[in-house]
């Protein structure tokens, strides 16, 4: 029992303190710094310079648009208001935004308690490009309005945005792309195919399809969306002459995708 209370604290603290060097934070709401002679406000953003066991060390990004921007700049990010001239970029320049040595810039310390409670993590707007497992369950075939059941599954790229930037894994608009094969089931009433008693003699194809839409993430796992594409059956069913053939449909898409590449830092060079 002891071990397992050990593992679990350890896990616990692992997760308070879990701010890592160079992402984006905002503050949700206002505290002054740990000398109390600073008030940071609600919505400001920052950085983080330098995780300590006990403290976290941040810096502002330089404010560029807004009203009193050279007030902020003045209270927020310069440690003097002299040394602003350009200097020569260090090589890395991670922290200088072009124009300043790191040491010119002002650095605020706030305990780890009070980080995790009046900071959150702010998110570039896009996430990044994710490949997955998409099915259209059914299709409207546009010529005709008509529902047409198959079994479509396929792989997509999807290029999602998050709409709260202040949400990782939520609240995402994503334009996707995919490709697939569909399952056609071939009939007399859809192709040349002639009306028989014997169900047996109607049969399935495959057909290649492409697909384009646009899909809403609630969660992490979960896509929902509506797909635009087209299926083009394959040669040896081409006598058949399915009415459907390199036509338009509609379906909604479920997806469920890993993460190729996760935008998640965002540094002082590239703030959007």
């Amino acid at each position: 029992m002891k071990k397992i209370l050990i593992i679990l604290v350890c896990i616990l603290c692992n997760t308070v303190t879990s701010q890592e060097i160079g992402y984006t934070y905002q503050f949700i709401s206002p505290i002054y710094d740990s000398e109390k002679t600073v008030q940071f406000k609600k919505g400001h953003k920052v950085y983080v310079t330098m995780v300590g066991k006990d403290s976290i060390s941040f810096s502002y990004y330089k404010f560029t648009a807004g009203v009193n921007t050279e007030e902020l700049n003045d209270k927020y990010y310069f440690i003097d208001k002299k040394m602003i001239e350009p200097s020569v970029e260090d090589g890395d320049g991670i922290f200088n935004n072009g124009n300043l040595d790191p040491s010119d810039i002002r650095t605020f310390t706030l305990s780890v308690g009070d980080f995790d409670k009046y900071l959150t993590r702010f998110y570039p707007r896009f996430k990044g490009v994710s490949a997955g497992i998409f099915t259209v369950p059914f299709k409207l075939r546009i010529d005709d309005f008509d529902f047409e059941q198959n079994v479509n599954i396929g792989m997509n790229l999807s290029f999602p945005f998050r709409m709260n930037r202040l949400k990782n894994n939520e609240h995402l608009l994503t334009p996707t792309l995919g490709i697939g094969l569909a399952t056609i089931s071939l009939n007399p009433n859809n192709s040349d195919l002639e009306a028989s008693d014997d169900e047996n003699e109607n049969r399935t194809a495959s057909a290649f399809s492409i697909s384009g839409g646009i899909m809403y993430q609630f969660s992490s796992t979960i896509n929902i969306g509506f797909q635009y594409g087209f299926d083009f059956l394959g040669n040896k069913d081409k006598d058949i002459r399915w009415k459907y053939d390199r036509k338009p449909w509609i379906g909604i898409g479920i997806n469920i995708g890993v993460s190729v590449s996760d935008n998640e830092v965002s540094n002082p060079k590239n703030k959007s």
